[in-house]
């Protein structure tokens, strides 16, 4: 890898996923029963494809009432650019369904972020050529 791509995952809550060429699903959820919370949790995800394929990732659904300027409450950042070290994509509204990412590299990691309730994010993950 680049000095430009994470080395490794953090750790803690997230998973690291194998990118398939059929779709597969990583479901999210991620929060506290009530309230808003001065410090965000996270979880750190990584969907890793073979050397030389990329991954397209789809987002399929964000809970509701997440949907605010810089997402402050909580979202999910993706991270699809050539330098990973800077920060991805990030969505925190349900009107961003359907949204589609390709990867860069043959990484992504993903990182779901929370301060306020509980909300689930699913997206849809597979391999692209």
């Amino acid at each position: 890898p680049s000095r430009n791509h994470l080395l490794f995952k953090p750790t803690g809550c997230g998973q690291t996923l194998k990118a398939k060429e059929s779709k597969q699903f990583l479901i999210d959820k991620l929060g506290f029963p009530s309230g808003v919370r001065d410090e965000f949790a996270f979880c750190n995800h990584w969907i890793e494809a073979p050397e030389g394929k990329k991954i397209e990732i789809k987002i399929n659904s964000i809970s509701h009432g997440y949907a605010h300027d810089g997402c402050i409450l909580g979202g999910v950042e993706i991270k699809t650019s050539e330098d990973q070290t800077r920060t991805g994509y990030r969505f925190c509204s349900p009107n961003d369904r359907n949204t589609v990412l390709v990867s860069a590299s043959n990484r992504v990691p993903i990182i779901t972020f929370n301060r306020s309730g509980q909300h689930q994010i699913i997206l849809e993950y597979k391999i692209v050529s």
